[in-house]
């Protein structure tokens, strides 16, 4: 903390008037002044301030990684000031303050607020003075129109899903709707420029629906309007929907309702507004949730050691140096006036207009990937199309930066979790007919031990008739242990035992009893032979004594456990546990 606020001691500059003093009092051949505002005070706009702060972290950290705080020029070393204030999140403020500043010679460029609303009012008023501006997060069409000297450092609304587009092609998508946030211009401008390119792209779209929202606080008003307007788009049936929502706490809101009414689409995308979002809707879905993002901290975009290496290597060492994880805004900060010092590099000159046609042909490679701009100064990068997949945030578009396959369709709600608890179709009616089968054998015995002594009875030789009864009752017994959802340790080893003494006894009583027959049709001295039923019983005694030293000596061996299947780590209600032998071999 105390390193941060010697840097904030140095990079602002309370009065404008002191800077062509402060300036020449540097040991450079030039200098200049870079300045810009930012909102990082206001208790009743939490979010803008929590993005401004951020933003302005980023802004520092190019700051103090600037060699000595200065650009070259061929032999000339430029010396570079930075004038950051607080707009207090008041956008009358933050005009007055971009006003003195175009208006001060002292201030040669300017770096753009948070957000599309007060990036577009301060680009009007740069734009009258001809001052060039690089916004921050402008992603708006709007900051564009009309422009000579505005240019922005986050990928364009009109841009953003281009990835995912391409996917959801790829995928077999025929249909789409749309959902946007009616107050942010950002998400209005996301959707509105995205549906003619849509309908190009062979994507039928079905509508687009508007939710009536504030951005300043979650009111059961919004909630109500966030599912009515997801209702609606639920009565369209879309293979897609495309949430141009630029608010997390709306963006939570839509999932919320999405799961009351137990309805998903094929795919759902949205462009969450700060890392901070992840968490919350990774705790309400952690499976196929596409969202689209311009930026990602753990990708490697870029391999240039010129600037900041690639996305996680800038990620860390931001981290390390303000504590906390930093998101796109923070990318953005970083970004924008990496953009104007290559400008100047490439200008080899401070003459406005110079730097300003430098930036339009500019083409480099960054931490955040390539950077390149239209001829109307929007930035056109494609946006990172991202899945939560089983609670992992996975880049899946585009190919280039792609480090998992897109999941599509979107996992239903009642399979996104594993239960292990008795209870599906197929395990009922297996053991209602194993219920059946074994009550019919505990009558069989029940009814044989009553007329044990009926002459047919007798003939049939009950205790063995008891001996494959009995059988039979430990081979259903399997079918209880066997259930795939209540497998546990104890169940996995009581299946295969009850399998195979259940066969031996049931087997080895049939048998016994045929070989007996045998032996007394087959005497051709007609002599008379008496073979007990001890005797029988004794060679069925041996064979499970035998059975029995085998599933010992494989229960110990083979160490059956209960094992996790996976068929399908999206759907994972599918899934189920299986007795499968650590060992193998020994089966």
């Amino acid at each position: 903390m105390h390193s941060l606020g010697l840097t904030l001691a140095r990079a602002t500059v309370a009065l404008l008037a002191l800077l062509p003093f402060l300036a020449a009092a540097q040991p450079f051949d030039r200098n200049i002044t870079i300045g810009m505002t930012f909102s990082l005070s206001a208790p009743s706009t939490l979010a803008r301030v929590d993005q401004g702060r951020r933003t302005r972290d980023g802004v520092l950290y190019w700051y103090e990684n600037l060699q000595n705080q200065i650009i070259r020029i061929g032999n000339q070393t430029i010396g570079v000031n930075i004038v950051i204030q607080d707009d207090q999140a008041n956008a009358t403020l933050m005009r007055q303050m971009y006003t003195q500043m175009a208006a001060n010679p002292a201030i040669d460029f300017l770096i753009g607020p948070v957000n599309s609303d007060y990036s577009i009012m301060a680009k009007t008023i740069t734009e009258s003075y001809q001052k060039l501006l690089i916004g921050t997060s402008a992603a708006t069409s709007a900051f564009y129109l009309n422009g000579q000297w505005s240019f922005a450092a986050v990928t364009s609304a009109r841009n953003l899903v281009r990835a995912a587009v391409a996917v959801m092609r790829v995928k077999g998508a025929k249909t789409i709707a749309l959902i946007y946030d009616s107050v942010s211009p950002f998400a209005a401008d996301a959707c509105k420029a995205q549906r003619q390119s849509l309908t190009e792209q062979g994507l039928s779209v079905l509508g687009m629906i508007p939710i009536p929202s504030t951005l300043a606080a979650v009111t059961d008003d919004l909630k109500n309007n966030v599912s009515d307007a997801v209702r609606q788009v639920k009565e369209l049936n879309p293979d897609v929907v495309l949430g141009c929502i630029h608010a997390g706490a709306i963006q939570e809101h839509s999932l919320l309702a999405m799961q009351n009414l137990n309805w998903v689409p094929k795919m759902y995308t949205v462009a969450p507004d700060s890392g901070s979002y992840f968490a919350a809707v990774n705790n309400i879905t952690k499976n196929a949730l596409s969202f689209l993002s311009a930026f990602d901290a753990t990708a490697k975009f870029a391999h240039n050691g010129q600037n900041f290496n690639d996305s996680a290597t800038w990620a860390a060492s931001m981290r390390a140096r303000f504590g906390y994880e930093p998101d796109s805004f923070s990318a953005f900060g970083t970004l924008a006036p990496l953009i104007l010092q290559r400008a100047i590099e490439r200008a080899g000159s401070l003459t406005p207009s110079a730097v300003r046609d430098a930036v339009r042909t500019l083409d480099i490679e960054t931490f955040m990937g390539r950077v390149s701009f239209a001829a109307d100064g929007a930035n056109q990068n494609s946006g990172v199309l991202q899945q939560f997949q089983n609670g992992i945030r996975r880049i899946v578009a585009p190919p280039l930066f792609a480090d998992a396959e897109a999941v599509y369709p979107m996992p239903e709600w009642n399979l996104r979790e594993f239960k292990q608890a008795f209870g599906s179709g197929s395990e009922i009616a297996v053991i209602v007919i194993t219920s059946i089968g074994f009550l019919y054998s505990l009558v069989l015995i029940v009814l044989t031990a009553v007329f044990w002594k009926n002459p047919i009875i007798r003939a049939s030789s009950p205790t063995f008739l008891c001996g494959v009864l009995f059988g039979s009752l430990l081979l259903y017994g399997s079918n209880y242990a066997a259930l795939i959802n209540v497998i546990n340790l104890a169940s996995c080893n009581i299946q295969v035992w009850f399998l195979a003494l259940g066969f031996i006894v049931m087997y080895g009583s049939l048998f016994a009893k045929s070989w007996r027959v045998y032996r007394l049709y087959s005497n051709a001295s007609m002599e008379i032979i008496k073979i007990s039923d001890l005797q029988v019983f004794f060679n069925i005694l041996i064979w499970f004594l035998i059975m029995t030293i085998l599933l010992i000596a494989i229960t110990i061996a083979g160490d059956l456990q209960p094992t996790y299947v996976s068929l399908d780590p999206y759907r994972p209600a599918n899934d189920y546990y299986a007795c499968i032998p650590t060992r193998p071999a020994a089966f």
